[in-house]
């Protein structure tokens, strides 16, 4: 435990979350009632309540207004910075506790000194299961995704190891990468790595995380005992484009940090094909079925918007948002603990 007696720190990040932020903290603070325990919420610069939510509300929780929008991995670090506890627990603004998340997650950790995060079962509000862990990013990978065959396979060990299709979610495992929507870190671990990479602002800072941790020496588990609901979606929904492209963004920085420029620049080709044949794809089943439902022609018009935004990205046409995410993501290149 750490030197002021707190076992664990949990931290959300929280932009424009008004709308799910209070059933994240209720649930939260449901569950580290018993613990030796303080909440920390990040706001990086909300235009919404979200934090007059938090002061309103929850006055027990320790809210951090950042004076502008650094990205993700920036207020990630923010909480390692201002937490105390032993373990962190990073959670995402759409993510609700189950009862009894926590204990056997804090409980494996403690168990397995190696094992530096861990990661618990999600599900959407419907109670299904949603797929939380992946192998690190491969050019295969890549494109086996830009054909559809990790999807038309999933539970083929070759088509499927990047999304870990075949993957038994009811049992423990070790694995590459968990879904930053809820991890739980050692304080060791967050020492070694010297927090997250800001330079990803948003998509990839968990993958680039669990990579250098796996590289110091640092195990990572899935843990099923614990649940929580995972709403997912949200920063997509409100701007779609954006976020399709920083996704984007985001894998092909990766490639080039671990990877080097050459893979990065065929990460980035083979992205730019997969976003062509969703185009396309999409394009043409709006084309077809328009006259029969105008759901799926509205579905399909708001993805032709999406992929040709991507394909845009990827051809120089979006340079001025571009040259913006720089100097945003720049801002916060001091930002690590």
């Amino acid at each position: 435990m750490s030197a002021e007696g707190i076992l664990l720190t949990a931290g959300v990040v929280s932009y424009d979350s008004e709308e799910c932020l209070g059933a994240c903290l209720s649930s939260l603070l449901g569950e580290t009632a018993p613990l030796s325990a303080e909440v920390i919420v990040v706001d990086n610069r909300s235009t919404d309540g979200s934090a007059a939510l938090v002061r309103e509300r929850f006055p027990s929780v320790r809210l951090v207004v950042e004076d502008r929008n650094r990205g993700y991995g920036a207020a990630c670090n923010r909480i390692f910075r201002e937490g105390r506890g032993s373990f962190v627990l990073l959670l995402n603004a759409d993510v609700e506790l189950r009862e009894g998340c926590l204990d056997p997650l804090l409980a494996f950790l403690r168990d397995r000194t190696d094992a530096g995060i861990a990661g618990c079962r999600l599900v959407g509000r419907d109670g299904k299961l949603q797929r939380s862990c992946s192998s690190f990013p491969s050019l295969s990978g890549y494109l086996f995704e830009a054909f559809f065959l990790d999807r038309l396979l999933p539970r083929n060990r070759i088509f499927g190891k990047y999304s870990l299709g075949f993957m038994d979610y009811r049992e423990a495992r070790e694995v590459d990468v968990l879904l930053g929507a809820f991890l739980l870190v050692r304080r060791e671990t967050i020492s070694a790595l010297n927090g997250m990479d800001p330079r990803f602002f948003m998509y990839s800072e968990e993958t680039d995380f669990c990579y250098r941790a796996r590289r110091a020496g640092w195990r990572i588990w899935y843990v099923p005992e614990g649940t929580a609901v995972h709403l997912g979606g949200r920063s997509v929904a409100r701007m779609p484009e954006r976020m399709f492209v920083e996704n984007h963004r985001s894998k092909i920085l990766y490639m080039r940090i671990h990877h080097g420029p050459f893979r990065a620049g065929v990460a980035g080709a083979i992205l730019f094909l997969g976003a062509w044949n969703r185009l396309v794809l999409w394009a043409s089943l709006g084309l077809v079925c328009s006259p029969f439902s105008p759901r799926i022609r509205e579905r399909a018009r708001s993805r032709v918007a999406i992929f040709r935004s991507v394909v845009g990205w990827h051809l120089g046409f979006a340079d001025g948002a571009r040259a913006k995410k720089k100097k945003e993501v720049g801002a916060g290149e001091a930002e690590r603990p």
